[in-house]
């Protein structure tokens, strides 16, 4: 049974005639919760879109920074009460680890690629 979709669109119709504008696909739209990600190729396959996928990449890189900056604060409340608990590193590493933390943001070179976070001191 033949699948159409629109080049660039996720909708697809799985059998029947294919609409105008639309293109004959090699296969249906995979399944999944992302499956309303994919959107059809002119070639006939699909792909998630790559906006897509650096949306998502931006919103773990947003958690990631706040739960970073958190746990900053509480490093410097414990090298500042000497507790034994405290992670390694100084009280100026964790500061300059806090400038590179806030800076990790859109426009930081190969952000939001996770591989490229500012490393903890220690």
């Amino acid at each position: 049974m033949n699948v159409f979709a629109e080049v660039g669109g996720n909708q697809q119709q799985i059998g029947g005639d294919c609409p105008e504008g639309w293109i004959v696909m090699t296969d249906a739209r995979p399944d999944g919760e992302d499956t309303l990600d994919y959107v059809a190729r002119s070639d006939g396959t699909w792909v998630i879109d790559s906006r897509i996928i650096r949306e998502r990449s931006v919103r773990v890189e947003i958690d990631w920074q706040a739960a970073e900056m958190a746990l900053i604060a509480d490093q410097l409340i414990a090298i500042e009460d000497d507790d034994p608990s405290a992670l390694p590193g100084t009280d100026r590493q964790w500061r300059d680890y806090r400038t590179k933390v806030r800076a990790w943001k859109d426009g930081a070179e190969h952000y939001p690629d996770s591989a490229f976070r500012p490393v903890q001191p220690g």
